[in-house]
């Protein structure tokens, strides 16, 4: 076989930045797939992006054994190999199998919005200007063409800067032509690399840090194919204000970084520019008087917001209407209030934080800063709960995304809790409305975001432990919804939506699913329970001895089965006559007052401990006993000690049923 290297570089307008590397890794998988299924070897694949172009290029491509030929003809493509020697592979069969390739890798890349330009019927992410497809020097040019467009070897470069267009002979040129005379640098990850690296140079050396975070580096990389670094100013007047919309004007509308001292915001931002200009001072003039036109309106509107505390705005709210068959969100809240006071109950949680906390949780939605920027609620009313001094437990709490590094252990602890109860009644409620009215989408969208919500209420219940009764919960909201709940199965509904949620969740984690099956469904109703016990499930089943104690469970169940369950109501024991069954009926007694104060005390691993070490009294039992007894009395006794055992094991769970 002799080894080529293949490029495609599809030339497009620019391409969305926030899917990008998604679109990027998509067609690499795509390619990838096809290339096996059409049997063609490679030693490398890598894949190129920048906001104007996606390409691929694979190196060593392994195609047809090689042969020795007298005469040329377009079919064939000549190799020099190492003994001088001209070969050729039939360069039509190849041809065909690439394109196959290319078409289904393109075609597969569904889930991305694409569209149609000009008059033509074809659809794409973006318009498409040039294709190159080229094996080493060979053009693999296409009468039929792909998506429109056929291969050229013109290869487009920077906007403004290095040469537009130039001629790309060969595909082992590729990327470094684009860089070398295009000012282009084609590899996503080289490009992130520089951008770190610069800020780093620049910035984090000299003045502070920023805020690196990969979602919006990943954006900033889509943006620029050349990337360089500037320092911007804005008034230091603006610091006095809440920093999180400062941050998100920024980030948002001008895609430039903070920078920080330590732990505050400092009046600079770095700004990456697609350009190397000689005019920097006008870019950095034009952003700064644009930072600080939209700051200096954010300042205006905060400061209109405070003239009016948060319970003021309550009234406001009858005016917003979540759902037409929900209600308004007015009553929504009082509502939750009530859910709230349930489980501040429960979990033994001041009531008085709970209740203010629900009562001024939505009313920062109708202030002008959270009108003007949405992304902002839940944010906001934390500065304007300050304003009025309210307590520090419920100011924090109302902040979603407030870094808890910064605050104490005990505003710490209240946060998550009071947040915690905060978010489950929200999202208990929403599920009994959406579900109470009917109106459950059987799509794959998931309008509603019903099955977020619920993966939100599972893990916080989870992660910080909250006690609640689902079933007890559910009933209360229906209750608070009056006759707006239409649909009478809405208990079971929503019981069993949530349980397929948590279903596919640990699954997804790890846990078999015949351990989640194994326990009784009806304890799902105490979600963290539930969890407990798969825990101690996966603990009890990595244990060494786990497997004697399970086909133990199986011998006593099948001859159990065997005999009709023929037993007495209680184990007799005048009818006890070897030493062997008289010590394991001692330890089933003692066994059985554990099991039951463990089970009380919610300590499951510790029920599966003693469940393995009274399973060698059993294999002793079977070992030395011999239950069919020719007294029927002593047999039905014998029996009677099994069933005992296997009621023990069963106030947890059927240990028989697994393998």
């Amino acid at each position: 076989m002799t080894k080529l290297n293949f490029l495609l570089e599809i030339g497009t307008e620019d391409l969305p930045h926030k899917s990008l590397i998604l679109i990027a890794k998509s067609l690499l998988y795509n390619f990838i797939i096809e290339l096996k299924k059409y049997k063609i070897n490679y030693i490398k694949i890598n894949w190129f992006a920048t906001s104007r172009r996606l390409a691929i290029k694979i190196y060593n491509l392994s195609i047809l054994k090689l042969k020795k030929i007298k005469k040329y003809n377009n079919n064939n493509l000549y190799i020099n190999s190492n003994n001088k020697k001209k070969y050729n592979i039939n360069f039509k069969l190849f041809k065909k199998k690439i394109i196959k390739v290319i078409n289904n890798s393109l075609n597969k890349l569904n889930k991305f919005k694409k569209m149609r330009w000009n008059n033509k019927k074809i659809f794409f992410i973006r318009p498409i200007r040039n294709i190159i497809i080229l094996l080493n020097n060979k053009l693999i040019s296409i009468p039929t063409s792909i998506l429109g467009i056929k291969s050229t070897r013109k290869i487009y470069g920077h906007h403004f800067m290095g040469i537009k267009k130039i001629i790309i002979k060969n595909a082992n040129n590729y990327p470094n032509i684009l860089f070398s005379k295009c000012k282009v640098i084609a590899d996503y990850n080289i490009r992130k690399f520089l951008i770190i690296k610069k800020i780093i140079f620049k910035i984090i050396n000299k003045i502070g840090i920023t805020d690196l975070d990969i979602k919006f580096l990943n954006e900033l990389t889509s943006l620029v194919e050349w990337p360089v670094i500037l320092i911007g100013n804005f008034k230091k007047k603006f610091l006095k204000y809440p920093i999180e919309p400062i941050i998100y004007i920024m980030k948002k509308y001008q895609k430039i970084l903070p920078i920080y001292n330590k732990k505050k915001i400092l009046s600079k931002f770095v700004l990456i520019l697609n350009i190397k200009s000689i005019n920097s001072n006008i870019i950095i003039n034009d952003n700064e008087k644009l930072l600080n036109y939209r700051l200096n309106n954010i300042s205006i509107f905060f400061k209109k917001d405070c003239k009016k505390s948060l319970e003021n705005n309550l009234n406001e709210l009858k005016k917003i209407i979540l759902q037409k068959k929900m209600g308004t969100l007015y009553e929504k809240i009082f509502r939750i209030i009530i859910i709230s006071i349930l489980l501040s109950n429960i979990n033994k949680f001041n009531i008085n934080y709970s209740i203010r906390l629900n009562l001024i949780s939505k009313c920062d939605l109708i202030k002008n800063v959270v009108i003007k920027f949405p992304k902002l609620k839940g944010i906001m009313g934390m500065y304007y709960s300050h304003y009025y001094k309210e307590s520090e437990n419920i100011s924090i709490s109302l902040n979603k995304k407030i870094n808890i590094n910064f605050l104490n252990n005990n505003i710490i602890k209240k946060k998550k809790i009071l947040s915690s109860l905060l978010l489950i009644s929200n999202k208990i409620d929403f599920l009994v409305g959406i579900f109470g009215i009917g109106y459950i989408s059987k799509s794959k969208r998931d309008p509603f975001e019903i099955r977020r919500n619920t993966l939100y209420i599972l893990n916080t219940i989870i992660n910080e432990k909250i006690k609640l009764n689902l079933k007890n919960i559910i009933i209360k909201s229906i209750l608070l919804y009056g006759n707006k709940i239409k649909n009478n199965n809405v208990i079971n509904d929503i019981i069993n939506f949530i349980f397929k949620r948590f279903y596919f969740l640990y699954i997804k984690k790890g846990y078999s699913e015949e351990i989640i099956k194994s326990i009784n469904k009806y304890k799902f109703i105490n979600i963290l329970n539930f969890y407990n016990y798969l825990k101690s499930i996966k603990f009890f089943l990595n244990i060494k001895n786990s497997y004697n104690l399970i086909n133990s469970n199986k011998r006593i169940k099948n001859i159990l089965y065997k005999y009709n369950n023929i037993i007495y109501k209680k184990i007799k024991i005048s009818l006890l006559k070897k030493k062997y069954e008289i010590k394991l009926f001692k330890k089933i007694i003692l066994l059985n007052k554990k099991i039951n104060k463990l089970i009380f005390k919610k300590k499951y691993k510790n029920i599966f401990i003693e469940f393995i070490n009274i399973n060698k009294y059993i294999i002793i039992f079977f070992n030395k006993i011999i239950i069919i007894n020719k007294n029927n009395k002593i047999c039905i006794n014998r029996l009677t000690i099994l069933n005992k055992i296997k009621n023990i094991f069963l106030k947890i769970i059927d240990i028989s049923i697994f393998k």
